[in-house]
């Protein structure tokens, strides 16, 4: 029983100085996959709904993932202001512009991305746009998206944008009324097509909006949470059975 203990608090006290070392970190980043396609074989795959999503992540290969931070803006959502509205060359570079330099890449290479077209005119070339995340704080009334060709968002339930298809340069207001948002899972969707301009701004009017996953603290609480309870009910365990005995 002594050495269980004593196990149990070696595991405690290592659980907790993972909680004190990691609890100044922060992951406020979202992810982000692109799927580049021949949106000319049908239409209804140069939307920015789930339903494209869904075909893309079926029929297409996933060119790029990559994560993206928040940089010096207050969270990862707000940092994307991708703005291409000239009309040359199309290119992920030209998209992201010095804001790639926020992005680290799991699948793809920056480099490719930087000169991968993403859209071309009449859509044979289109690029689908998922970007995935937590998001915590307030949204107030004003918070908006602006972008070319479609874009819809979607927090927990609430579908907060709702414009899927190719357009002009516009700017969609979320919902009139504040919500607030406790770890809530999001899907931005946004899709480039038919060429230039590219142009995706998050707009979020909030005081106090994180972008984030639970930190190693918390995970570190929660294991530390599991050790006590499998320890109070072994230590239950023991002195029903020397009763018995």
């Amino acid at each position: 029983m002594s050495r269980l203990k004593s196990q149990f608090l070696a595991a405690a006290l290592g659980l907790a100085s993972v909680g004190v070392f990691s609890s100044g970190a922060r992951a406020d980043l979202v992810t982000v996959d692109v799927y580049i396609y021949d949106g000319a074989i049908n239409s209804n795959h140069t939307l920015a709904d789930a339903a494209t999503a869904t075909y893309a992540a079926t029929n297409a290969t996933k060119t790029y993932e990559f994560t993206y931070s928040n940089g010096a803006a207050a969270s990862a959502l707000s940092n994307i202001q991708w703005d291409n509205t000239g009309a040359g060359t199309n290119t992920g570079g030209s998209f992201l512009g010095s804001l790639i330099n926020d992005a680290t890449f799991t699948t793809g290479t920056k480099s490719d991305f930087i000169n991968q077209t993403l859209s071309v005119a009449q859509d044979s070339t289109t690029a689908f746009f998922k970007i995935s995340g937590f998001v915590s704080g307030l949204i107030k009334s004003g918070s908006a998206v602006t972008h070319d060709d479609g874009a819809t968002f979607i927090i927990g339930s609430d579908t907060q944008v709702d414009s899927p298809t190719e357009t002009s340069v516009v700017t969609t207001q979320f919902l009139t009324t504040p919500v607030s948002y406790s770890g809530a899972l999001f899907d931005l969707y946004y899709v480039e097509g038919n060429g230039a301009p590219a142009v995706l701004d998050v707009n979020l009017n909030s005081p106090d909006l994180t972008t984030d996953v639970p930190e190693p603290s918390t995970w570190a609480m929660m294991i530390l949470g599991f050790f006590g309870v499998g320890f109070m009910a072994y230590r239950r365990k023991s002195n029903l059975a020397l009763r018995l005995a």
